[in-house]
Formats: C-alpha cells, sequence, structure tokens
C-alpha cells in the first residue's frame, strides 16, 4: 500500500530554466553557453553533494576561465537568475501537493547547491512549506544519481520501497530511484502537466479524490 509520494521540484512545481540561467551567464561572463555550460556540469556532483559551494566553482571559474569579474560578482549575478526564475509555480501541481497530503505522506526530494537550499528556506514565499519533510542533495552528502540518497530516504522516512512513489523529470533520477524498488513516475515521458499525473499516480495506486 502507498503510504508517501515524494516529488522533485525543478521542472515539476517549479518551470525548469536551467538554458535560460545558462544564456544569461555567459553573456554575463562573456564566454560561449556551451562553455560555461560544460565548467558547471564538470563540477556538478561536488557541488551537488555540498563538497564545493557556488562561491567556490566560481573562485576556480575566475582562475580556470581566466574570468575579469570577482567570484562574489558572479555568485551575486547567479543567485539573482536563480531568484527570477524560481518565482513562477505550477499552480495546479502545489494544489495536488495540498490534496495529496490529506491522504499521505507527501516530501520533496531535490537536488540543489548550498547557495540556492539557504536562500530557499529562507525567502518569503518558501515553496518547502507546501510539503510535510524534505531531502536535498546537500543534506544527503550525494545526489539523486546515486542510489544510496533513496536508500537513506527511505530509512529516514521509515518506509519500504514499495510504499512511496518517486516523481522526478529527469531519466537519470527516475532510474536511481527505481534501482532500489521504489515505484517511479518519469515526468515529461509521457504529456506534462496536472491531468497526465493524477492518471500517472493513480496508476501506481494513488487514491486522488
Amino acid at each position: 500500500m502507498i503510504e508517501a509520494i515524494i516529488f522533485d521540484l525543478g521542472g515539476i512545481l517549479l518551470p525548469e530554466k536551467w538554458d535560460e540561467i545558462v544564456d544569461e551567464m555567459s553573456r554575463y561572463l562573456n564566454l560561449s553557453p556551451r562553455k560555461y555550460d560544460s565548467f558547471v556540469k564538470s563540477h556538478r556532483e561536488q557541488l551537488l553533494s555540498g563538497e564545493i559551494s557556488l562561491l567556490q566553482l566560481y573562485q576556480k571559474a575566475t582562475l580556470t576561465l581566466s574570468l575579469q569579474t570577482t567570484a562574489g560578482d558572479i555568485l551575486k549575478k547567479h543567485m539573482e537568475l536563480y531568484e527570477e526564475s524560481s518565482r513562477d509555480r505550477d499552480a495546479q501541481i502545489a494544489s495536488l501537493v495540498g490534496t495529496l497530503r490529506r491522504r499521505y505522506t507527501v516530501v520533496y526530494a531535490t537536488n540543489t547547491e548550498k547557495e540556492v537550499e539557504e536562500f530557499n528556506r529562507t525567502r518569503p514565499d518558501n515553496f518547502f512549506n507546501l510539503f510535510e519533510n524534505g531531502f536535498t542533495s546537500i543534506q544527503m552528502g550525494m545526489s539523486k544519481r546515486n542510489p544510496e540518497f533513496f536508500r537513506k530516504m527511505l530509512k529516514e522516512m521509515h518506509f519500504l520501497p514499495d510504499q512511496v512513489v518517486f516523481i522526478d523529470n529527469e531519466r537519470a533520477y527516475f532510474e536511481s530511484a527505481q534501482s532500489v524498488g521504489i515505484p517511479s513516475i518519469l515526468y515529461g515521458s509521457y504529456k506534462v502537466g496536472y491531468h497526465p499525473l493524477v492518471a500517472a499516480l493513480k496508476e501506481k495506486g494513488v487514491q486522488i479524490p
């Protein structure tokens, strides 16, 4: 029997705007989008696990990429773009979270960076508060790419794999959750939005009024 629903955030509740951030940051730094994106992604697992912060990433970038802008100013620009990009919410998905909470434990599981997590926990429109609880890659010390993320999450929630349903829009994380036996939904593998997600949840045995 399903007892809990776990939501990814970016690309489901929040819009996925990484490509827009890449374009703006690369223009700000006078780099090609490919070069900026490649540099960030080469450090992605370190960022998501909390091994390094965004500030440390940009300190390295100023040396590696011979940038003239200070790391502090680059971080400030990055956070401004993130704040702007994360203001929008899918109101129907937010409503669905509220509906599900009447019957199930509903939490989030998201990859993030140190500064972004700190910002989200203190922002006035804190979307973490929509959920009963949550798990971030910074808290777990690893990204969702590592199946141990989900094993640790299940242990902390006191649930077996078949008692939860996980929703993510990234295949790698969908497959990571499935590898530990969690029934999972790949959001975006079908038509996105409220009604297709409700249908997919019902297929997994989730009861929605």
